[in-house]
């Protein structure tokens, strides 16, 4: 329990550091080696360190398969922009939406969602195939999806 204690105990208001100052560089060492992509396990909780090189290559796997995927030949965030702010504009007019919740629901910058990947350790450790992730924060639906999330939770138990 003292060590619990040792490593969350607070000095003014800050945590104090469970790393030594070799750990410390040990971990600045890794994290600037461009040769090796250090993910989350998609399953247990571990930690993955991987070559940069199978990294891209299990990428590009998951992203040729036409059945999931399509290339896209430009960025249609403008596009689906427009759309979406004159459906937002609409339920406004409408008298569906409020101000709060338009201006809410319009993101004025968003941002390209991202992909990558989780590797999946539990099925192979040597060249562990990728469970696909894209990570939307900050981009055009962020917000949306939050409301319709809010919603939607009144109708699951």
């Amino acid at each position: 329990m003292s060590d619990l204690k040792q490593t969350f105990s607070t000095l003014n208001g800050t945590t104090t550091d469970n790393l030594n100052s070799e750990q410390k560089a040990a971990i600045k060492t890794l994290k600037e080696n461009k040769n090796i992509v250090i993910k989350s396990a998609d399953k247990g909780g571990g930690i993955v360190i991987m070559d940069s090189c199978y990294y891209v290559q299990e990428a590009y796997r998951i992203l040729s398969d036409k059945n999931y995927y399509t290339p896209l030949t430009h960025d249609p965030t403008a596009t689906f922009k427009k759309d979406l702010f004159n459906l937002v504009d609409e339920g406004f007019s409408l008298g569906i939406l409020d101000k709060k919740l338009k201006t809410y629901l319009r993101t004025p910058h968003p941002v390209m969602a991202k992909f990558y990947f989780l590797p999946k350790i539990h099925k192979s450790l040597s060249n562990p195939t990728g469970r696909p992730i894209i990570s939307g924060i900050n981009s055009l639906t962020t917000n949306l999806s939050e409301y319709v999330d809010g919603i939607l939770q009144n109708y699951v138990t």
